[in-house]
């Protein structure tokens, strides 16, 4: 992979029931996850999770924060990064 960052990461949330039409809600049952992909050099890390009743804004913050820690566990927290983020909440969160 041939790039002008140092590492790629892909992150990505949702659930079930995002209650964007009238009367629905989260609901405690609901099933929801969250994922990361991480490509830098030769390597590929990927972590998912997920928990019952979250909000889809929970689990696309929960990526971030998780492809966050493993950034600093890797030691790329000071190299040129290429965040592919598709939640506004997110991006808003840190520009």
């Amino acid at each position: 992979m041939e790039s002008e960052y140092d590492a790629l990461i892909f992150t990505d949330g949702g659930c079930r029931n995002n209650g964007k039409n009238e009367g629905e809600h989260v609901k405690p049952t609901d099933k929801a996850a969250w994922a990361y992909v991480i490509v830098y050099d030769d390597n590929v890390i990927t972590e998912t999770g997920g928990q019952l009743g979250a909000t889809n804004n929970q689990m696309e913050m929960t990526a971030f924060l998780e492809s966050l820690k493993k950034l600093e566990e890797i030691g790329l927290t000071q190299k040129h990064l290429l965040l592919s983020l598709d939640s506004e909440y997110v991006r808003k969160a840190i520009s």
